[in-house]
C-alpha cells in the first residue's frame, strides 16, 4: 500500500493525480515542434481589425503574398455607408366618394332542389348495337411484307420503294427536264465530243494498213516472249507456294499463303488466254 504525505496545508489527494496524469500525456508525444507556438498563434489572429481611426481592415494572418493576390489594398466600407433604397409609401386619397345607386339590384333566389327539371334520356342497348354491326364492318386489307432473315423478321414492301407507287401519273417512268438539260449540257461539252468520237471509230473497227485505230496487233517476237515470262513466273510462285509453312496458325501465314493462291490463279487464266488466242491486239498510248 502506498502513502501520499501532504507536505502544504493547501495540498490534497486530487492534486497529485492531475500531475500524474500531464506527466503521463507529455510522454505519450515523441517530437513536438519548436514552431507549434506561432502556428497556433497565427491561426488564431482575426481576420479583420478596426483601425486607430475606426476602420476594418484585412491581416495577414490568412492572406499571404506567396499563396494570393496580397491583401486588398481597400478598406471594408461600414454597415452605415451602405446606400439603401427608400421604401415607397403609399397612401391612400380620401377624395374618392362611392356613388349612391338609384336602385339596388334584385337580390339572388335561393337555391331550390324542387325547380330542377330532370332530362328523360333514351336508352340504349349499346351491346346490342355492336353486335348488329359487326358483320357489315370491312376487313382490314393485309400490307404486302417480305421475310428477310431465317429467324422470321419482315419489313414493309409499301414503305421500302420496292412496289412501284404513283403509277397512274403523267410523269410515271419519265426522265425530269433537269435531268435531259445537265445531260444535253454534258454531251455537248467538246471534252465529251472528242471522247465519244474516239470512242465511235474504235467500235467500228476500221483497219488501215492491219492496225485497228487506237490499237496494234502482238508481234509473234513479242507473243513468245510474254510467254517465256509467264511461265517463268508461274514456275517460281509454284516452287514458293509448295516450300511454304503447312501450318496456317498465325494471320500473316493465311495472307502470304492467300495472295500466292490468288497469283497463281491470274497467272493461268493468262497463259490459257495467251496459248489459246494467236491474234491478240493492244491499245496504243
Amino acid at each position: 500500500m502506498s502513502l501520499v504525505y501532504i507536505t502544504e496545508h493547501n495540498e490534497t489527494i486530487y492534486d497529485v493525480d492531475k500531475a500524474v496524469e500531464e506527466k503521463r500525456r507529455t510522454k505519450q508525444y515523441g517530437y513536438i515542434s519548436q514552431y507549434k507556438k506561432a502556428i497556433f498563434e497565427e491561426l488564431n489572429k482575426p481576420d479583420i481589425i478596426i483601425d486607430a481611426d475606426g476602420v476594418l481592415v484585412y491581416t495577414d494572418s490568412k492572406r499571404h503574398k506567396h499563396k494570393s493576390m496580397g491583401p486588398p489594398k481597400l478598406t471594408i466600407p461600414k454597415a452605415c455607408e451602405y446606400k439603401h433604397p427608400r421604401p415607397i409609401r403609399w397612401r391612400r386619397t380620401k377624395d374618392h366618394v362611392c356613388p349612391v345607386p338609384a336602385c339596388r339590384a334584385p337580390p339572388v333566389p335561393r337555391f331550390n332542389r324542387e325547380d330542377i327539371v330532370e332530362i328523360e334520356r333514351e336508352k340504349k342497348d349499346y351491346i346490342q348495337i355492336n353486335i348488329d354491326k359487326i358483320p357489315l364492318l370491312k376487313r382490314k386489307v393485309q400490307l404486302p411484307m417480305v421475310s428477310k432473315t431465317i429467324t422470321g423478321s419482315t419489313y414493309m414492301l409499301v414503305g421500302a420503294g420496292v412496289l412501284p407507287e404513283n403509277v397512274c401519273s403523267k410523269r410515271f417512268g419519265k426522265v425530269p427536264k433537269y435531268l435531259k438539260k445537265i445531260r444535253q449540257d454534258i454531251i455537248d461539252h467538246p471534252i465529251c465530243k472528242k471522247e465519244t468520237e474516239t470512242k465511235q471509230e474504235r467500235e467500228r473497227g476500221i483497219m488501215r494498213k492491219g492496225v485497228y485505230i487506237g490499237r496494234r496487233a502482238l508481234t509473234l517476237e513479242e507473243r513468245i516472249d510474254i510467254l517465256r515470262g509467264l511461265r517463268d513466273r508461274y514456275k517460281e510462285t509454284l516452287r514458293v507456294y509448295m516450300t511454304s509453312s503447312v501450318y496456317t496458325d498465325t494471320t500473316s501465314k493465311k495472307k502470304r499463303i492467300g495472295d500466292l493462291e490468288r497469283e497463281l490463279t491470274t497467272l493461268e487464266n493468262d497463259l490459257a488466254l495467251f496459248e489459246s488466242t494467236k491474234c491478240l491486239y493492244v491499245e496504243i498510248d
